[in-house]
């Protein structure tokens, strides 16, 4: 099964697989190769959801400004050369979460994204070139684009719509359905959490992914997201008369 990458920014001017530029070249080590993404400063953004920030440093190896993510225990992404730091260890990282901007920090002749992909296989981990369809990693530009790595659950990429009559609605029993949560007012870090068989929810709309998943745009408190209504056929949120 290939694994869905979103590409760090949103406009790339030139593509340079830096990685021929590695292997081909006496004394660099393939295993330290990347892709360049050049283009005018942007922000940089996260490449998948339910992240987890594993470094955010100035890099004393030449990378200047780097932030390295792992998702899902399966695919770690390397951005250097940032002009600044968006995020800290720690932080969940998710497509709209905001990295850094992109630079020429560290050792670089000019503004560009030095991007890494790193997947858990064969029980280690290998950066691999995301431009090799053997490698099985599939590039894409929205967000909405990407697919689940494991079992999570990726929401639908949409603001909260409004909805003048809400309904109620609860988890049922049989599954835990995974949210994901914003404090207001809106932060560019989500917060991940669960919604607990036994709560009660509004629930404003609804729609249908590109997997044929339906979710409800749903609140309780301040606190608003989305949440799986049917997710692979399985009922995941019931309509409930009251509290």
């Amino acid at each position: 099964m290939a694994v869905t990458v979103l590409w760090p920014c949103m406009q790339k001017f030139v593509i340079t697989d830096s990685w021929q530029d590695h292997i081909n070249r006496p004394g660099y080590n393939a295993a330290y190769a990347g892709t360049d993404l050049a283009g005018a400063e942007q922000p940089l953004r996260g490449s998948q959801y339910d992240g987890r920030v594993l470094q955010a440093h100035w890099s004393t190896s030449g990378y200047g400004y780097t932030t390295f993510v792992e998702y899902g225990g399966v695919l770690r992404i390397r951005n250097a050369h940032q002009k600044n730091l968006g995020v800290k260890v720690g932080d969940a990282v998710n497509p709209e979460t905001y990295l850094g901007t992109m630079d020429s920090t560290g050792n670089s002749t000019g503004t560009h994204a030095h991007f890494e992909v790193w997947i858990f296989t064969g029980g280690a981990w290998r950066n691999v070139d995301p431009l090799n369809p053997a490698n099985g990693i599939v590039m894409v530009s929205l967000p909405e684009q990407l697919q689940p790595l494991g079992d999570e659950i990726i929401p639908p990429a949409s603001t909260l719509p409004a909805f003048p009559e809400p309904v109620r609605v609860r988890p049922t029993a049989a599954v835990q359905s995974w949210i994901n949560l914003r404090q207001q007012p809106f932060t560019t870090v989500p917060i991940i959490g669960k919604v607990l068989p036994g709560q009660v929810w509004e629930a404003y709309a609804s729609k249908t992914d590109h997997l044929g998943n339906v979710w409800f745009a749903v609140r309780r408190g301040d606190i608003i997201g989305w949440a799986a209504a049917v997710y692979a056929g399985q009922l995941w949120l019931e309509v409930v008369q009251d509290a």
